[in-house]
């Protein structure tokens, strides 16, 4: 999800220098409003042949008590996958932060 085109822009250009063979579709919402627009893309892609993939970031901080400071709306997300779409596959990618 990116806030503007600048930002969508940038995203795009990591993954192609990433040389990732899948295909990345970025969603626009200057509200950033994750969940609302993430189920809105998925329900618009009901009834094609596709394979939908949702990657969502996980930080595992350091210390376990930061825990609760990152990955809440990576939790709602995928609650909200689960419990309304069928056919959608969720994955979670870690990203470990070193203080």
């Amino acid at each position: 999800m990116a806030g503007d085109e600048a930002e969508r822009e940038e995203i795009q250009r990591e993954w192609r220098r990433w040389n990732c063979a899948v295909p990345i579709e970025i969603l626009l919402d200057p509200h950033r409003a994750l969940v609302r627009s993430v189920l809105a893309y998925v329900d618009a892609l009901k009834g094609q042949d596709a394979t939908v993939t949702v990657l969502i970031p996980e930080i595992v901080p350091n210390k376990r008590r930061h825990a609760i400071l990152h990955n809440q709306r990576g939790w709602l997300l995928e609650s909200a996958l689960k419990s309304r779409t069928d056919g959608v596959v969720i994955a979670t990618l870690p990203f470990h932060i070193h203080d």
